[in-house]
């Protein structure tokens, strides 16, 4: 896992209610949602763990990945965010749809 070196203790700037919030929406999507996609799944218990663990550097990380990434704000409402993730395979039939397909997903 790309995460597991920012596993070491180091103490969070949340409140109490920042970390129960968290906390709550985490519990949410992991009782809620159903997810196949396994980045996903690991940045949610990759957060938990973090915040349980007190790490505020890897907590930072992992949430700004969750909101860039997945539009996903775990400080705020989560209601409205859609917990289903399914990896699509792309439809690649032409030599036109593989060259549309590597111009949208270069890096």
């Amino acid at each position: 896992m790309q995460y597991q070196t920012c596993l070491k203790g180091i103490s969070l700037p949340y409140s109490d209610e920042e970390y129960s919030k968290i906390k709550k929406n985490i519990k949410h999507i992991i009782n809620t949602g159903h997810s196949s996609d396994d980045e996903f799944k690991n940045l949610i218990g990759m957060a938990y763990a973090s915040i349980k663990l007190k790490n505020q550097n890897c907590t930072s990380k992992v949430l700004d990945t969750l909101k860039n990434k997945y539009n996903l704000d775990l400080m705020d409402d989560i209601d409205r965010f859609r917990t289903f993730y399914h990896k699509k395979t792309p439809e690649i039939k032409t030599k036109e749809d593989l060259k549309d397909y590597i111009r949208n997903n270069h890096k």
